[in-house]
């Protein structure tokens, strides 16, 4: 929840009066006996209904007097179709309402009879509604909220008032709606939270838009899919903490000045398609803690200057499947947690400045089908907890020095085809709870693994090639049991078959 809407509630809950009890949440069979029985109603949350509208009229006309008392402390109304129509029929002043969320309701605009001075968070949507209030002097001062998803096609210019306003959402709008809107928030000095999702047609943002809003916190533009570029007047929202274009199909390039957002704790750029580069001065987002270019297919490499992200906890590049390697100044990414690398199917190799990545616990390679080998820096990841390299095609070993990981809980190396063996110092690994070597065809030596002290679960389905040393197969399922996981006892060698045999004619 929004803090806004969070400290809302809680002031709902301070102030309600003993006498005020009842939150009528779910459409139940004595719904209308609640609301004109004995106690105030504070709050109500209904969709719609076939016989909603009869029944409401019903009660309007036997309990009028009885039910205008008990909804006239009403401040939260969210409710959908013809009962919010039928509400505002009867119930034409609303003095207390604070949170008011209309769907699909018949009518283009709210009545000039209902009371909105006091509302804090206003949502609406639905094909009917053509306005969000019928005249200019409607404008709610103290709204703090303001979600629109409906086809406008009267935009109050009073919008450009509304200066304790908070937080814009857009959503699906056209452009005559888009157009609109931007042209009377610009000077709205209030505003941290400003989504512009699913805007289709939007391809550029107006320098007066952004330029002006320097206050904005989050500037979220998901799935608007014809967005080309940012303005350079991106670079003046100096408060902005997070920035999200994901799904921005047509998103090429982000201006230099987006360097000066150094306030910039996430920066989501997943799905942007036709993104092939980030700028240098990306270098200069010390505050950056999150970067997600996940499935950016076009992206070759990064910058350099990605190495001076000194603040940068997570790094996900999940399905980049263009890139081809990653800058030697990665490795200066010390604070660096989360590594993502699934799916960087071009990916031959990591840099050797990899092990200086000492605060690293995730590093996840899976699908990475060109990668042949791993440095000898890797053993350097002292604190990596978890190493995914399953569907590495291409990986034939693993280096000696993996054997110090000596903080390594999970390594999945499943279907990884080309894989020959695994070096003795696999052994060393004491904190390891998981093996995966399922579907590794050709894997033919699993050295050591009796010396994992800790290893709760060893997957070695459908590997037809692996040879065990005497005795191991036996005293692996005597430990592990259930977490030992195989289709068919794999091939042993001759003294520990011997032995199985010997075993199984005393019994």
């Amino acid at each position: 929840m929004h803090e806004h809407l969070r400290d809302l509630g809680r002031h709902l809950g301070e102030n309600e009066p003993p006498d005020c009890e009842l939150r009528l949440w779910n459409l139940t069979d004595n719904l209308f006996h609640k609301l004109s029985g004995q106690f105030p109603v504070r709050g109500i949350s209904m969709v719609d209904r076939n016989d909603l509208e009869q029944s409401f009229q019903n009660l309007a006309e036997s309990a009028r007097t009885r039910l205008l008392s008990n909804m006239s402390r009403l401040q939260v109304l969210k409710a959908e179709g013809c009962f919010v129509e039928q509400l505002f029929s009867v119930c034409q002043q609303l003095p207390q309402l604070i949170y008011l969320s209309r769907r699909n309701c018949p009518s283009s605009f709210l009545p000039s009879s209902i009371s909105i001075n006091n509302l804090r968070v206003l949502h609406v949507k639905g094909n009917f509604s053509k306005a969000l209030w019928q005249y200019e002097s409607q404008a709610p001062l103290q709204l703090s909220e303001l979600c629109i998803d409906a086809p406008l096609s009267n935009v109050p210019k009073s919008i450009g008032k509304l200066q304790n306003l908070e937080k814009l959402v857009l959503l699906n709008s056209v452009f005559q709606t888009l157009q609109s809107l931007i042209g009377v928030v610009g000077n709205l000095k209030g505003l941290q939270c400003v989504f512009l999702r699913r805007c289709n047609t939007l391809q550029r943002l107006p320098d007066s838009l952004i330029g002006n809003l320097t206050g904005i916190q989050s500037l979220d533009l998901n799935r608007c899919y014809a967005l080309q570029t940012l303005p350079d007047s991106v670079g003046n929202l100096a408060g902005l903490q997070h920035l999200s274009l994901r799904w921005c199909f047509s998103l090429q390039m982000l201006p230099e000045s987006v360097g000066n957002l150094v306030g910039v704790q996430h920066l989501d750029l997943g799905w942007c398609f036709a993104l092939q580069t980030l700028p240098d001065s990306v270098g200069n987002l010390t505050g950056l803690q999150r970067l997600d270019l996940v499935e950016c297919s076009t992206l070759q490499t990064l910058p350099d200057s990605v190495g001076a992200l000194a603040g940068l906890q997570r790094l996900d590049l999940t399905a980049c499947s263009a890139l081809q390697m990653l800058p030697d100044s990665v490795g200066t990414l010390t604070g660096l947690q989360s590594l993502l690398l699934a799916g960087c199917s071009a990916l031959q190799m990591l840099p050797d400045s990899f092990g200086n990545l000492t605060g690293l616990k995730q590093l996840d390679l899976r699908r990475c089908f060109t990668l042949q080998m791993l440095p000898d820096s890797v053993g350097n990841l002292a604190g990596l907890q978890s190493l995914i390299l399953s569907k590495c095609s291409s990986l034939q070993t693993l280096p000696n020095s993996v054997g110090n990981l000596a903080g390594l809980r999970s390594l999945v190396l499943s279907k990884c085809d080309s894989l020959l063996w695994l070096p003795d110092s696999i052994g060393n690994l004491k904190k390891l709870h998981i093996l995966d070597l399922a579907y590794c065809s050709n894997l033919q030596m699993l050295p050591n693994v009796e010396q994992l002290s800790s290893l709760e679960n060893l997957i070695v389905f459908q590997c037809p090639q692996l040879q065990w040393g005497a005795g191991v197969v036996t005293q692996l399922r005597q430990r592990l049991g259930e977490g030992f996981i195989e289709e068919s006892w794999p091939a042993v060698s001759s003294d520990e078959s011997s032995s199985e045999e010997g075993s199984s004619e005393e019994s």
